[in-house]
């Protein structure tokens, strides 16, 4: 299941789906879009792309009982692992509850340009309550549109929320990591930041 994208006519939030489906880490035989417009959702990823990838033979949509909120233990059920794209710590904490109550494998959450390294903290302590359910939290400064490669990035302490100021990340880039994090083992129970490290004036 995937949270959180689908909310804008800018763009179409294909390229997550894309990853999932095509990613030799998985074999996913149902990609769940959770979204606030079942209508809209399906406008936006019904492309001739998904459509000869095989994407739309394996995708489904769930929509929430309330705009932008996390998935209850109904909506999760039978659900394997859930990415949380750009959430708030208090949101974590429900998404935290809802995928304990459903037993949920695997949860990776996004937290674009979080407020603060409390609001992360406590993020992280929510995930961890879960019991049984792996997670890996990320955290990022602003995301903004551009392509893989466009920028070198960085890892970093999830909780080094003060130098986002200064930079961003390229969403396809972002995409990628957050997509790659939820295949890996070595990113279970971690908690990390990735952020687009600039090159100018540099040698």
């Amino acid at each position: 299941m995937v949270c959180s994208l689908l909310k804008t006519k800018e763009r179409t939030d294909q390229t997550a789906f894309d990853f999932l489906k095509e990613s030799p880490a998985f074999s996913f035989g149902k990609i769940v879009a959770f979204c606030n417009d079942a209508a809209f959702a399906k406008k936006r990823l019904t492309s001739r792309s998904a459509r000869y990838s095989g994407l739309l033979d394996i995708l489904s949509f769930q929509e929430a009982s309330n705009p932008d909120c996390m998935p209850n233990k109904e909506d999760i059920s039978g659900v394997d692992s859930v990415i949380a794209y750009g959430v708030e710590a208090s949101e974590v904490k429900v998404l935290a509850k809802s995928a304990a109550d459903a037993k949920v494998a695997n949860v990776v959450t996004v937290m674009e340009k979080p407020e603060s390294a409390k609001k992360v903290k406590d993020a992280v302590a929510a995930l961890s309550k879960m019991g049984g359910v792996s997670f890996t939290l990320i955290t990022m400064p602003t995301i903004v549109d551009g392509a893989e490669g466009s920028t070198p990035y960085r890892v970093g302490e999830a909780t080094d929320v003060e130098s986002f100021a200064d930079c961003t990340i390229p969403r396809d880039k972002a995409l990628r990591l957050i997509t790659e994090c939820l295949g890996l083992e070595s990113a279970v129970g971690k908690a990390v930041s990735f952020r687009g490290v600039s090159t100018e004036n540099k040698r």
